[in-house]
C-alpha cells in the first residue's frame, strides 16, 4: 500500500508538472482526493506558511504599484553597470540581499531581465549570472529572517522543546546561505574565464540567432519613478525591521518581552497589511491595481501551488510517519549529511 500510495504522490505531481503553473496546485489537490479513496488520512493544511507568503506578497504588490519596484531595479542596475565585470558575483549578491530582506523571491525576479541586459551590452555569457543568481535569491529565502520558512521553523524548534530558537536558526542560516552563494559565484567566475567559456561571442547559436533577428539586442531603457516610490520602498523595509525586532525581542534567548500579546507569526501578519495599508494611503497607489500587479499573480499562483503539493507530500508523509520512522532512523541518525541529501530529492 505504501508503494502505491507512493506512486500515486508522484503521478499526480507530474500531472500538475504537465498541466503548468497554477495547475501544479490543483493536481496537487486531487492527489490528496486519490490518497483518501486509498484510505490515507489527510494530513494538516500548511495554511500557516500560504498566510505569511500571501501577506508579504499583499505588501510587495501594493508596493510595486507605488513603484517602489521600479526603484529597486534602478538601484540595481546602477550598480551592475557600474561594475559589468563582475557581473557573475554581483547578480548572485543582488538577488541573495534582496531575498533576504523582502523574505520572498518575487522581488529579485525583477531584476532578472536587467542581468540579462547587462550581460549583452558587455558580451558576457548571461547563463552562469543567471543561474548562480536564482540559486541565491532561493538560499535568501531560508536566510531571511522574517520569511515564511524561518518564521515558521524557529516557531516549531521552540515548541517542541529542542533548545534552538529564532536567533540560533538565523546565526547560522545567513552565514552559511551567504558565504555558499558568493564561493559558488566566485568559483564560477573563475571556472569560466579559465575556459574562456564567459563571453557570448563566442557562442555561435547566439550569434545565429542574433543575425536572423530572433534574439533582441540589449536596450536600455530607464524607468520613470512614480512620486511614492521612494517611500514605499521605506514603508515596506520598516515594516520589514519591526517584524524582525519584535521576533527578536520574544525569542527564548532574549526574552525581553516574557509575555507577548502576539507571536512571530501574528505580528507577521498584522504588521506586513499595516505596511501595505500605508503605502496604498501614502504613496497614494490604486487599491484596484495591486490584484492585478505582476508580483500579486504570481504570488497568488505559488500560494496554490504550495497549498497543493505540500498538502499532498504531507497526507503521504504522515500516513506512513512510524514506518519511515523505523527503516530510515537507523541509518541517517549518525550520518546527518545523508539526511541532507533525503530531504533535497523529497524537495
Amino acid at each position: 500500500m505504501i508503494l502505491a500510495q507512493f506512486i500515486v504522490m508522484l503521478a499526480f505531481i507530474l500531472i500538475g508538472a504537465r498541466i503548468g503553473g497554477i495547475g501544479v496546485g490543483f493536481a496537487g489537490g486531487a492527489g490528496v482526493v486519490a490518497l483518501a479513496l486509498m484510505g490515507a488520512t489527510p494530513g494538516e493544511l500548511p495554511m500557516q506558511v500560504i498566510v505569511f507568503i500571501m501577506v508579504v506578497i499583499y505588501a510587495v504588490s501594493a508596493m510595486q504599484v507605488a513603484g517602489g519596484m521600479d526603484y529597486l531595479v534602478n538601484l540595481t542596475e546602477k550598480l551592475l553597470r557600474s561594475h559589468p565585470k563582475y557581473l557573475a558575483i554581483l547578480a548572485p549578491f543582488v538577488t541573495y540581499m534582496l531575498t533576504l530582506m523582502a523574505s520572498t523571491g518575487q522581488v529579485s525576479f525583477a531584476t532578472m531581465p536587467v542581468i540579462v541586459d547587462v550581460a549583452k551590452e558587455n558580451n558576457i555569457r548571461p547563463t552562469r549570472s543567471l543561474s548562480v543568481a536564482v540559486a541565491g535569491s532561493l538560499l535568501g529565502i531560508t536566510a531571511s529572517p522574517i520569511s515564511a520558512a524561518v518564521v515558521f521553523l524557529s516557531s516549531e524548534l521552540e515548541g517542541t522543546g529542542t533548545g534552538w530558537g529564532f536567533i540560533d536558526l538565523i546565526l547560522v542560516s545567513i552565514p552559511a546561505t551567504f558565504l555558499g552563494t558568493m564561493a559558488t559565484a566566485f568559483f564560477f567566475l573563475w571556472w569560466d574565464r579559465a575556459r574562456g567559456y564567459d563571453k557570448l561571442d563566442r557562442v555561435p547559436e547566439y550569434q545565429r540567432r542574433l543575425d536572423e533577428g530572433k534574439v533582441k539586442p540589449p536596450t536600455h531603457q530607464a524607468r520613470q519613478l512614480k512620486s511614492g516610490a521612494k517611500l514605499s520602498v521605506g514603508i515596506f523595509i520598516s515594516s520589514l525591521v519591526i517584524v524582525l525586532v519584535y521576533s527578536i525581542l520574544i525569542s527564548e534567548k532574549v526574552g525581553l518581552i516574557s509575555d507577548p500579546v502576539m507571536d512571530a507569526g501574528q505580528c507577521r501578519i498584522s504588521v506586513m497589511l499595516l505596511g501595505a495599508m500605508l503605502i496604498l494611503i501614502l504613496c497614494k497607489a490604486s487599491p484596484h491595481a495591486v490584484a492585478s500587479s505582476s508580483v500579486f499573480k504570481t504570488g497568488m499562483t505559488a500560494c496554490a501551488c504550495i497549498l497543493g503539493v505540500a498538502w499532498l507530500g504531507t497526507t503521504f508523509m504522515t500516513n506512513h510517519q512510524e514506518w519511515i520512522g523505523k527503516v530510515a532512523g537507523d541509518t541517517l541518525a549518525g550520518k546527518p549529511w545523508l539526511f541532507a541529501i533525503v530531504i533535497v530529492v523529497r524537495s
